[in-house]
């Protein structure tokens, strides 16, 4: 869905986003280690069948084993598993194997206290932005002109990268019940079957004539009346029919009919760009934040001004009526903080001051607002290019 595909762009964090998968098996992972500490504060033996439904409970998301295998690929030192016999002491039932996971952490650790969550949850969350990273790395070797950014200076992913078709996590292995029975043919099923029922049911004789068929050869008529049909030469056909598209490059139209020259300097260009946008620090990029408020933060202190017919306003008051019609969701402390920024780059036209125990705020109503506002917008373009 386009929700969970354009995740990244929505959100307000400026740290590097996860795909959306990666973030489900972080949530996993939570669940997951709060389920594992309660139990083993509480000496009791960790089995997948005791662990899956608490989490699913807890976060109301699908936990399985594949999930599992593909958390031990991340952070393999993280717990230890293995097949263990469980007795039952029911006359009816016989013993039966399970999967036992045991935390595995320093020997001074004795409780998984919220400390050692909290670093263990940080650890895993930093594998997969690495992961991710090693895959951005990869994206960007493939560019023209290739791209190399050192880990410690990248801060945003590159505008083209595709976030959401990052490959997905492999899966370890993990041990397997020695009773475990897989059912995969028909004959596999009717054995069962006869050892469960130890009668002749219709489903019995219905299998049995299924694996017969199966065995001399089915035909055209038995594999329609079926539904099993030659699912390779469908999928061969199906493969040859699409025309494969990973050597064709695909390139912009409207460059398409540009010199070769000048073709190397836009891509250079775009490049240098691109560069520019996922290296520029979060000190920069706050910069610009403040500095792109500040024309409509004049526009709005103007209005203010001229309805209240004042030349100067104590600064509460100011503060009170901004945040009410100050069409940008700010804080009163980043207003306090851009009205400071406002006086500091156009003092011509309005200031601050301190009297006694109040601040007040002058504004300069007879100063040509549009030289105000083409100064400010120079402001903001000069940040946006640097």
């Amino acid at each position: 869905p386009a929700y969970i595909r354009h995740a990244s762009l929505a959100s307000s964090s400026t740290s590097l986003p996860l795909p959306h998968q990666y973030r489900f098996l972080a949530e996993l992972f939570r669940g997951m280690e709060t389920v594992v500490a309660l139990l083993y504060n509480r000496n009791e033996k960790i089995t997948f069948n005791k662990l899956k439904p608490s989490v699913q409970e807890m976060l109301k998301r699908n936990f399985t084993e594949k999930h599992l295998a593909q958390i031990k690929h991340l952070v393999p030192d993280f717990y230890n598993f293995e097949i263990q016999k469980i007795k039952s002491f029911a006359t009816s039932q016989k013993d039966s194997y399970e999967m036992i996971i045991t935390p595995n952490f320093p020997t001074d650790i004795k409780i998984m206290n919220p400390s050692v969550l909290l670093e263990r949850r940080r650890y895993f969350y930093d594998t997969l932005l690495q992961l991710v990273k090693k895959h951005h790395a990869q994206y960007l070797l493939t560019l023209d002109p290739p791209m190399v950014i050192p880990d410690d200076k990248l801060t945003r992913w590159h505008p083209e990268f595709e976030i959401e078709k990052v490959p997905e996590i492999e899966s370890a292995k993990l041990p397997e019940l020695p009773n475990a029975e897989k059912l995969s043919t028909a004959q596999d099923v009717l054995s069962k079957a006869r050892e469960l029922f130890k009668c002749n049911t219709k489903m019995e004789r219905a299998l049995e004539k299924l694996a017969q068929a199966k065995a001399r050869g089915l035909t055209e008529q038995e594999k329609v009346a079926t539904g099993l049909t030659d699912t390779k030469t469908n999928t061969a056909g199906t493969q040859t029919s699409q025309p494969s598209t990973s050597g064709v490059t695909i390139i912009n139209p409207a460059l398409r009919n540009l010199p070769a020259a000048l073709l190397e300097k836009v891509k250079a260009k775009q490049a240098a760009k691109a560069l520019e946008a996922m290296t520029r620090s979060s000190q920069h990029e706050e910069k610009y934040m403040i500095y792109s408020r500040l024309p409509d933060l004049a526009k709005t202190l103007r209005n203010i001004f001229v309805t209240e017919r004042k030349n100067v306003l104590n600064l509460n008051i100011v503060l009170s009526k901004l945040d009410s019609s100050f069409k940008a969701n700010v804080s009163a402390n980043d207003l306090l903080r851009d009205i400071k920024v406002l006086a500091e780059q156009v003092p011509e036209w309005i200031k601050l001051h301190d009297i006694r125990d109040n601040t007040y705020l002058k504004l300069d109503r007879n100063t040509d607002l549009k030289k105000i506002m083409s100064k400010l917008e120079a402001l903001v373009e000069k940040y946006k290019c640097d």
